[in-house]
């Protein structure tokens, strides 16, 4: 009988000292997002240079295509390994060499499809980088190349329509004229009317 006692005792004293780390974790706030030693325009270039190099394949095989950009301690950016995803999709691994830090995420939205609304970031794509606290970069069917600012919460066209390479079937499609910048809630919102539209 004592025992069971003690074992009712410790599991009570174990689940109160669950809920207080619990509570502590998600009360804190989180740790400064890293600095990066780069500046934004050597990363857009060193972005848009990946993209280049993924375009044409991600067009042809109409799937995304994604990774990641980490900075060493130098300021020297490199390449994680690229992630094959599938239509509108792309999951890749963060796990960087020891001693370097991740600056941004990077993927392609394959090719043109109508069923697809691939010109611009996903509310999606937006949130995770702001989640993540680090720059993203996406490039499009139709040749465009955006940057996604974790700190703004905006998605920026760092250059427009036919920029990059551009998918053959896209020619001519688009219709709507898309803003240079869109911010969290735009894009929600734009979510919202393309649901009520279909």
């Amino acid at each position: 009988m004592g025992d069971a006692s003690n074992e009712k005792w410790l599991y009570g004293l174990c689940a109160v000292a669950f809920i207080g780390v619990m509570f502590s974790l998600l009360t804190q706030e989180r740790a400064p997002a890293r600095e990066r030693i780069v500046s934004t325009d050597e990363l857009t270039r060193y972005a848009r240079a990946e993209l280049e190099d993924l375009q044409a394949r991600s067009i042809t095989n109409n799937q995304e295509y994604c990774g990641v950009i980490f900075e060493d301690e130098d300021g020297g950016l490199h390449t994680s390994r690229i992630y094959e995803g599938d239509r509108a999709t792309c999951a890749f691994d963060w796990g960087v060499p020891l001693g370097n830090h991740v600056v941004a995420s990077f993927h392609t939205h394959g090719g043109y499809d109508e069923d697809f609304d691939s010109e611009m970031p996903s509310i999606e794509d937006l949130a995770n980088d702001i989640d993540a606290r680090i720059d993203g970069f996406i490039s499009t069917p139709g040749g465009r190349l955006w940057h996604v600012h974790w700190q703004d919460e905006t998605a920026t066209q760092v250059c427009g329509e036919g920029c990059m390479e551009q998918d053959p079937r896209y020619a001519g499609t688009q219709t709507e004229q898309l803003q240079r910048s869109y911010s969290f809630e735009d894009l929600q919102a734009r979510g919202r009317t393309i649901i009520l539209d279909q």
